[in-house]
């Protein structure tokens, strides 16, 4: 077998292997990277089937082995990704009557508690204007280089840290019982706040930034636990929700799937694409880490990955018009059977785990 062969042939078992480690439901934190980078794994995965397909003098029945395994890699991740790509049909409805007294918008962003380059992200936010600005990784110096925008966002959450999970929420309508909440872990803030829109309507809002799964941070429990949690606080909600952040997940994930079948959230993503937002600086290595869900009587007014900011992460802005009748015309995922166990026993573990000795 030629030298092209024996490479291509190992790279499909290494990239179905790759393609299957992600259907495990453990929290491991080496089985969880496993989740992002689907869309260039899967690019290179067919890359080296063709070498070895095209190279190989193989019988035809060893042929029809790797061919097999690389469609069953390649059809897992077509499954995990269609959903976000233009192929596939929307979910987010555009908006209907042009109401604006009823619409919001969002500016998301994490700035990076490094970057030395704030008038960027203060440019771009008066270019957007957005009724509400989440930013994460903030410190003391960074609110002191922002403190021009207490003069147009009356309102806001401030909770600065130097362990890179600071975060700061500003907004021009009127809050109600909004908080920073610590959910599972002591040190990981999260913003909870009840938005008035100008026509008096209210939407519950929730801006998160969780630990994303590394080694140094163990397993992800901690991080899949604030998101379930959240789901299902988002479920029960007697007004409309939106749920923002740097999810440090990918939509294709088991948890950020479990996240949304639980809490019955759109996502503006499926049907018009990734937006990948990380790392802004190697374009070929990006996947989604930031998001915005929202309920189904929100519909879509505008969804747009911004410019770069010195950040390694794209700023992302939303826009949503409150239309209650978009109850009947969107749907959201279902909860499936084991869904609710699973919720309990993730949040149970995670308490666990931080629980003071």
């Amino acid at each position: 077998m030629g030298f092209l062969a024996k490479i291509g042939k190992a790279g499909v078992v290494a990239y179905t292997a790759s393609a299957l480690v992600p259907l495990s439901k453990s929290d491991a934190w080496w089985i969880r990277i496993w989740d992002f980078p689907r869309l260039q794994l899967l690019a290179l995965g067919l890359a080296l089937g063709f070498i070895y397909l095209w190279s190989t003098k193989d019988k035809s029945n060893r042929r029809v082995l790797f061919a097999s395994l690389l469609v069953i890699g390649a059809g897992l991740d077509l499954y995990r990704t269609l959903p976000y790509s233009r192929v596939w049909p929307v979910e987010s409805l555009t908006h209907g009557k042009h109401a604006p007294a009823r619409q919001l918008s969002l500016f998301i962003a994490n700035v990076l508690q490094g970057n030395n380059q704030p008038q960027k992200l203060l440019r771009l936010i008066k270019k957007k204007s957005p009724d509400l600005i989440l930013l994460l990784e903030v410190n003391e110096r960074w609110l002191a280089a922002l403190a021009a925008l207490d003069d147009d966002y009356k309102f806001h959450l401030k909770e600065p840290k130097e362990n890179e999970y600071g975060l700061a929420f500003y907004s021009k309508l009127p809050l109600e019982a909004a908080e920073i909440r610590y959910l599972i872990e002591p040190t990981i803030p999260s913003v909870w706040a009840r938005v008035v829109l100008r026509s008096g309507d209210r939407i519950e809002v929730f801006g998160l930034h969780p630990r994303p799964p590394r080694e140094k941070a163990g397993p992800t429990t901690e991080r899949d636990a604030e998101l379930v949690q959240v789901a299902s606080v988002a479920r029960r909600s007697s007004h409309p929700v939106v749920v923002m952040g740097d999810l440090n997940d990918v939509a294709w994930s088991h948890t950020t799937r479990l996240f949304r079948r639980i809490s019955g959230l759109l996502d503006p993503r499926v049907g018009r694409g990734s937006y990948p937002t990380f790392p802004a600086q190697f374009p070929f290595l990006r996947f989604p880490l930031d998001y915005v869900f929202h309920s189904q009587s929100l519909r879509l007014v505008a969804i747009e990955r911004l410019g770069e900011i010195g950040s390694d992460h794209f700023p992302m802005y939303a826009a949503f018009s409150f239309e209650p009748s978009g109850r009947i015309s969107q749907s959201g995922p279902s909860t499936d059977k084991g869904d609710k166990e699973e919720v309990r026993d993730t949040i149970g573990k995670a308490r666990e785990r931080n629980a003071d000795p």
